[in-house]
C-alpha cells in the first residue's frame, strides 16, 4: 500500500512538472508571437505594401502590390519597385495607376492633373470600378491608388527612401519605371527619361 501511495506521488510530481514545461513553452511561444506581431506591425507603420514590377512583353510593364496579379496574368516578375509609406504621418502625395485605353499604356504619378483633358474615367480610392466619366474622348482610365509615396531624402530603422526615375518611348506609347538610374541611364531603346516620378522605401 505504502508503495502504491509513493509511486502515485512520483507520478502526479512528475505530470505537475510535465504541465510547468508545456505552460512554459505556450508562454514562449505568446511572447514570441507578441515580438513579432509588434515587430511586422512597426514595419508597417512605415515600410507600407511592397510595389512589384512585372513585364508583359508587348504589352509593356505592370506595377501592382498583388503579386499573383501579374502571375496570373503570365508576366514575368521583374522585383520590387519599392514600398510605399502607411505611416500616420510623414507620407507624401498619393501615387494613382492609370491605364491608357486607346494604347495599353501605364503610369503611375503623385500628380494626376498632369492628365486633365485626356482622362476617360477616375475609381474611388479603394481602386473599385466605380468610374466617373470625365471625357469621354480621354484616354486614361483611373486603376486605384497605390497608397503614399515617401518624402525625399526620408528614413527610418526600416529603410530610406528611394528615387524612382521615369521613362517614356513615344514610338511605343509606354512609361517604364525603375529604381535604378543605371538601368535606363539617360535612356536608351526608345525611351527618354522624363523626372523622378516619386519616391518609395527600399
Amino acid at each position: 500500500m505504502r508503495q502504491f501511495i509513493l509511486l502515485s506521488l512520483i507520478g502526479i510530481t512528475l505530470a505537475g512538472c510535465s504541465n510547468q514545461e508545456n505552460d512554459m513553452d505556450i508562454s514562449s511561444l505568446q511572447s514570441s508571437e507578441k515580438k513579432l506581431n509588434k515587430t511586422t506591425s512597426e514595419q508597417s507603420e512605415v515600410m507600407g505594401t511592397p510595389i512589384y514590377r512585372f513585364y508583359g512583353g508587348g504589352v509593356g510593364h505592370y506595377y501592382t502590390y498583388y503579386y499573383n496579379d501579374g502571375i496570373n496574368a503570365g508576366y514575368t516578375p521583374e522585383g520590387i519597385l519599392g514600398y510605399n509609406w502607411l505611416g500616420a504621418s510623414g507620407g507624401e502625395r498619393v501615387i494613382t495607376r492609370w491605364y491608357n485605353r486607346k494604347n495599353g499604356d501605364r503610369l503611375l504619378t503623385i500628380t494626376p492633373e498632369e492628365l486633365n483633358g485626356d482622362i476617360y474615367a477616375t475609381s474611388n480610392a479603394s481602386g473599385s470600378i466605380l468610374y466617373h466619366t470625365m471625357n469621354t474622348n480621354g484616354a486614361w482610365i483611373q486603376e486605384g491608388e497605390m497608397g503614399q509615396s515617401w518624402s525625399s531624402g526620408s528614413s527610418s530603422s526600416l529603410g530610406t527612401s528611394t528615387a524612382i526615375y521615369r521613362y517614356y518611348n513615344a514610338s511605343k506609347k509606354r512609361h517604364f519605371f525603375t529604381n535604378n538610374i543605371y538601368e535606363m541611364g539617360p535612356g536608351t531603346n526608345g525611351y527618354v527619361y522624363e523626372s523622378i516620378a516619386f519616391y518609395l522605401g527600399n
